[in-house]
């Protein structure tokens, strides 16, 4: 509690522990500042750096989902080798050691920077790769989305629309339009609300024609599961020897907790890809629901269809 607090503990191995923390912190502070990267933080990243320690804040905490943007932008880098599939995150050590920057040594970050920046350097991504990584991309993060808008017509049928729940057709345009809002969702979706099943299933056959969905199963996108046999003890989570069974589930099916997974996965990594082809100008959250297709060709992942 003293650390959360900012407060360092009386004595012991927690008070070595937090000046340990303490050290780290005021390094990677002085680092960022004075390693070149002062100019390109943004505003909210820079107003982290002045907080102290044990104040930060759940939108801070929040922040760090763009380990999956990292990812992407190391790959597009060519420092990192494949892109993890979408239910699975990028491996946080492996990301963070493919830059070769230390948190402690400023002149790392400059090797980083430079080693881009000579005019000698010259890297870049197959573009068959890139277009498959993109097309991805985008079908996972319409997914996400779709999630949202199944998520929020579910709601409105139970709690707006209760004496005609099996109507769905009916329910107004201002009562979509004010959920959306709220739930900041792009308006340019609210086509799909009312016939999202019919939506989703020629959407998850497309993906499945394209080869970006390795399953037979049209009705949805397929989330790799490991499920526990059913002569596993109840407790078998916590035994890591009893076997488990690799399958597909409908990502419907899923629990809300790991749809907000999958959402932060695909957005991390679609707003990594939209910086990159300059279709997102500013490091803003906020500014993806502006964001339209990459490729101009994936009509099918685009906010209007």
């Amino acid at each position: 509690m003293n650390v959360a607090a900012g407060k360092p503990p009386i004595q012991g191995k927690s008070s070595f522990c937090y000046e340990r923390t303490q050290r780290a912190i005021e390094t990677i502070t002085n680092t960022a500042r004075d390693g070149g990267l002062a100019n390109t933080l943004t505003t909210q990243e820079m107003e982290m750096l002045k907080k102290e320690p044990g104040t930060w804040e759940y939108e801070d905490l929040i922040y760090g989902n763009f380990w999956e943007s990292l990812g992407v932008l190391t790959w597009l880098l060519g420092r990192s080798h494949e892109i993890p599939p979408y239910y699975s995150n990028f491996n946080k050590m492996e990301v963070f050691n493919s830059t070769g920057i230390l948190p402690g040594d400023p002149k790392t970050i400059d090797s980083f920077v430079n080693s881009f920046m000579a005019v000698q350097t010259n890297f870049s991504v197959n573009g068959d790769d890139l277009k498959r990584e993109i097309d991805l991309a985008e079908a996972w993060y319409w997914r996400a989305r779709v999630q949202s808008l199944i998520d929020m017509k579910h709601y409105i049928l139970e709690n707006e629309m209760k004496d005609i729940k099996d109507k769905s057709d009916d329910i107004p345009d201002q009562i979509i339009r004010r959920y959306m809002r709220e739930r900041h969702i792009p308006l340019s979706l609210k086509p799909l609300v009312k016939n999202i099943d019919m939506i989703l299933h020629s959407a998850t056959k497309r993906g499945i024609e394209m080869g970006l969905l390795s399953q037979i199963n049209d009705e949805d996108f397929g989330i790799q599961v490991e499920l526990f046999s059913a002569e596993s003890p109840s407790d078998a989570s916590e035994h890591p020897n009893i076997k488990k069974t690799p399958t597909l589930m409908n990502y419907s099916n899923l629990e809300s907790k790991d749809h907000k997974a999958l959402m932060n996965i695909a957005e991390g990594r679609m707003m990594a890809f939209a910086w990159a082809t300059q279709k997102l100008d500013q490091w803003s959250i906020e500014n993806m629901s502006k964001v339209g297709s990459v490729n101009p060709l994936n009509i099918l992942w685009s906010p209007e269809n």
